[in-house]
């Protein structure tokens, strides 16, 4: 009996052994193999029109802002609220433009820009008006008859609103701005300009032949209910270079070119507008004139 069972647990002692080695050489293969397993970071989050607004905000200017959208690969399907996000925060105007088509703008290539402190704000003066002179380049400037204003740079046209003439018997001349009989009020629809400006804000009038630049005037508008009011005369005969009408306002024109001048202006906030000689072409009291409207913010 011994012998037998002596016989017996020498054969199973080998397969018992060698389940252990496969079991462990299992083991082994299976660890190696998680091993090799590869754990990928989390995708990357989409940039937003929020990380736009913040980027903007913090002063990087258009071309990184850009530069940044093109490297996320992120393409916007904007909506009116989030357009009118874009405008209050005063993101650059190319910057939109890429946003809503990718195909109208040319990143140009970054270079390294110092790092500067924010300038604080000036002191607001009381009739908008500075003799400072732009380097403007006559290159560089638009070349059409209109009022633009500078925006990253570059000069943007502004498109004018319409004027309602008031007071009752005006006769206006086209090109002399001269008023008759009373006051004049014009009255511009809407509580306020669409377009939102920070001082110190520059302005550039391509003028057409035949006129000076002292036939525009510069006035201030005012609240009146759901929409904006102002004032350029106040009894007799008044041309645009006086100061009688209680809302019209001096500025400092820096000649750049023939019939194009800058003007910068340094002031309260508020409601303004640029009144163009040609503003009224009838002497109809039911005529409609331009004005360039703007708002200065704090």
């Amino acid at each position: 009996m011994r012998s037998g069972s002596l016989k017996v647990l020498r054969m199973q002692t080998p397969i018992a052994a060698r389940t252990v080695m496969l079991l462990l050489l299992s083991c082994s293969i299976f660890l190696h193999a998680q091993s090799r397993v590869l754990y990928l970071p989390p995708p990357e989050k989409p940039m937003t029109v929020q990380d736009v607004i913040k980027l903007s905000k913090a002063g990087y200017s258009a071309d990184v802002i850009i530069e940044q959208i093109q490297k996320k690969q992120q393409h916007f399907n904007l909506t009116t609220d989030q357009l009118l996000q874009l405008k209050t925060a005063k993101v650059s105007e190319r910057v939109v433009k890429y946003m809503i088509n990718p195909a109208s703008a040319v990143v140009a290539p970054c270079t390294p820009a110092a790092t500067s402190t924010p300038k604080p704000a000036p002191a607001p003066t009381a009739n908008l008006q500075t003799a400072e002179a732009d380097n403007t380049s006559e290159d560089a400037v638009p070349t059409d008859v209109g009022i633009y204003v500078k925006q990253d740079g570059e000069w943007t046209a502004m498109l004018p609103e319409l004027v309602n003439w008031k007071s009752p018997g005006v006769l206006k001349s086209a090109m002399t701005l001269s008023f008759v009989n009373g006051d004049v009020d014009g009255l511009v629809d809407g509580p306020m300009s669409r377009n939102n400006f920070v001082s110190p804000t520059e302005f550039l009038i391509v003028m057409p032949e035949g006129v000076t630049i002292s036939d525009y005037q510069l006035v201030q508008l005012h609240r009146r209910g759901s929409d904006r009011e102002f004032r350029i005369a106040t009894g007799g005969i008044t041309h645009a270079s006086n100061d009688n009408g209680r809302d019209t306002l001096a500025f400092v024109p820096v000649r750049v070119s023939p019939r194009v001048y800058t003007i910068k202006l340094n002031g309260y906030a508020g409601e303004y507008g640029f009144l163009p000689p040609d503003s009224v072409t009838s002497r109809s009291v039911a005529a409609l004139a331009n004005i360039f409207t703007f708002r200065i913010m704090q």
